[in-house]
């Protein structure tokens, strides 16, 4: 592993700007296969176009008022157990999560 992350309060705001996709409207649904789709159908449909967007706020320290939504956010955060410590050993990585 080349970089590990450690959660750590920020000091002073920050701002990033980070490219998201969103789904472009068409007459088409859109749909995703979590599985080996029918023989001759797509695994992914919908046209996703790329925007720059600007993040202001890390919603794991401050969520805004109301909490996080999928309906009005488009994402939920949820707090999981790891099933390990140290994110640097890959052993340990590799029998807790290559299975």
């Amino acid at each position: 592993m080349s970089e590990v992350v450690i959660e750590r309060p920020v000091q002073q705001p920050v701002e990033v700007e980070a490219q998201l996709n969103y789904l472009v409207p068409t007459s088409v649904r859109p749909r995703s296969y979590a599985y080996n789709p029918p023989p001759g159908v797509p695994r992914r449909t919908g046209e996703y176009r790329a925007h720059a967007v600007k993040i202001t706020t890390n919603a794991r320290l401050r969520p805004p008022p109301g909490g996080l939504s999928f309906d009005r956010n488009g994402f939920e955060l949820h707090r999981e157990l790891s099933a390990i410590a140290d994110f640097s050993d890959e052993s340990a990585i590799r029998s807790a999560y290559y299975v």
